[in-house]
């Protein structure tokens, strides 16, 4: 009895024990056979708390700190340029080599306070015409003379061109421009051999002939800036030449150095990738210099009046390494240039107002590649260039004659009807940072009295934006 009654207080007390080890056995029983059913991962349960729980045998080094890698650029800077016409958002990242689409900069990332100048001009045209260098220019026309005459026969003592707007010629829109609206900056320097001529008779021997040509060097400041998207511009140019004076005794004629300022106003007609067709005026502003002049005790003054008006077109091509262009022109004077003169017996007065002729010139340009490497950071292209020119007169000259103490004038063009024509062998150099420079020489193919010069040099530097 005794053995009994202790089996059962035995069989009470572990009761509770053997309870509670057997629900956790069930429930993880329960776990694993739900785990295998869904495939083995959550039946692992068990295994990987248990595998947790354990001390890892194996002795754990440190591990290097890894330098996060970034999926996806980071974002460009807005800029004005992104977006612009057909070059996309290639412009916003300032692409200057290869064949993205355009060059050029992004000024909003360089320089954040340029932003109001606006996009590049090649985010406004393809690459291929914004890289087409502009023509190096036509020839000089000096197309005015003085001729002195002796007594009331007026019998000729000599004549002498007129270095009028300080001798640098009237304005022609082929130099240094292309049928294209840009934005820049430029100084252009022409050196024009012996293209102004004077002649002295001696008065014992008519036949005599002292001829003497001068030279004319010529500096020319100005810039380009588009607007209205890039669908106009005006183009402002101001040149300097140095003083002329011719002095033969009785026989004298002088001039300063200050040219007129030309006033170019441009408009894009049509553009496609390699096309491209603008058309426009020119305006001459008189703003240069008067020429001087006597004859023993007479003076003379001839006065820079006139203003000149040049309607234009040009055309631009381009294919590949190839690229043609031209201008036609035409140069009306819509007033004449006062005559003055101061003279011991008949005073002070004017002899009349004298009307230089209407101009026709035509420009035409080709060239080709021979370089092109727009990821070099000094040299990024070298291309040759040929140029012809025509220049042409279309109506008579005037003639003004004047009468002095015992002398008289007369101021015309001694040629004429004259048809320049002359051509221009050059290289143009494309630098980094856009800028641009060119040099060449131009001859005239025809004799003295249907050229102004016997050679020319010329060298033009730019910067576009």
């Amino acid at each position: 009895m005794l053995t009994l009654r202790m089996m059962k207080f035995a069989i009470a007390g572990l009761l509770p024990a053997a309870i509670l080890l057997i629900v956790p056995f069930n429930a993880s029983a329960q776990r694993f056979s739900r785990g295998m059913a869904s495939g083995g991962d959550v039946g692992l349960a068990l295994a990987s708390d248990v595998e947790d729980s354990m001390p890892d045998p194996v002795l754990s080094l440190p591990q290097p700190r890894q330098t996060p890698v970034e999926t996806s650029p980071a974002p460009l800077k807005p800029s004005r340029t992104a977006g612009y016409d057909s070059c996309g958002a290639s412009c916003a990242s300032a692409l200057s080599c290869g064949d993205a689409g355009c060059s050029g900069w992004a000024f909003t990332d360089w320089f954040g306070w340029f932003d109001w100048i606006g996009p590049p001009a090649s985010c406004h045209h393809s690459k291929n015409l914004y890289d087409a260098p502009c023509l190096f220019g036509g020839p000089y026309s000096p197309l005015t003379s003085v001729g002195a005459l002796s007594g009331t026969e007026r019998y000729e003592v000599g004549y002498c061109d007129l270095p009028l707007a300080g001798g640098a010629g009237r304005m022609n829109v082929a130099d240094n421009n292309k049928p294209l609206t840009e934005d820049r900056v430029f100084f252009l320097y022409n050196h024009f051999h012996q293209n102004l001529m004077a002649r002295q008779w001696d008065s014992l021997d008519p036949y005599t002939d002292n001829p003497l040509d001068f030279s004319v060097d010529r500096y020319t400041v100005g810039f380009e800036k588009a607007f209205l998207d890039h669908l106009w511009s005006v183009d402002v140019r101001l040149p300097l030449a140095g003083q002329f004076h011719y002095a033969v005794s009785p026989f004298e004629v002088g001039g300063e150095v200050v040219g007129n300022l030309g006033i170019i106003f441009k408009r894009m007609i049509y553009e496609s990738n390699n096309t491209a067709v603008a058309a426009g005026v020119g305006v001459e502003v008189p703003t240069g210099s008067d020429v001087t002049g006597s004859m023993a005790d007479t003076l003379f003054r001839m006065k820079n009046e006139a203003v000149h008006l040049t309607p234009f077109a040009g055309i631009l091509q381009t294919r590949n390494r190839l690229f043609m262009q031209a201008f036609l022109s035409v140069d009306v004077p819509l007033n004449g240039n006062t005559i003055a003169y101061d003279d011991p017996q008949f005073g002070i007065g004017e002899w009349g107002v004298y009307t230089e002729q209407t101009l026709l010139r035509v420009d035409a340009a080709c060239g080709y590649w021979l370089y092109r490497n727009g990821c070099s950071p000094y040299l990024t292209g070298l291309a040759f260039v040929g140029e012809l020119h025509y220049l042409s007169t279309l109506n008579d000259t005037d003639a003004i004659y004047g009468d002095g103490t015992g002398t008289s004038f007369i101021f015309l063009n001694y040629g004429d009807r004259v048809d320049y024509f002359d051509f221009t062998v050059g290289l143009h150099a494309d630098l980094a940072n856009h800028m641009a420079c060119r040099v060449g020489a131009a001859f005239p193919f025809r004799d003295r009295h249907d050229r102004t010069y016997t050679a020319e040099i010329i060298a033009q530097i730019e910067r576009r934006f």
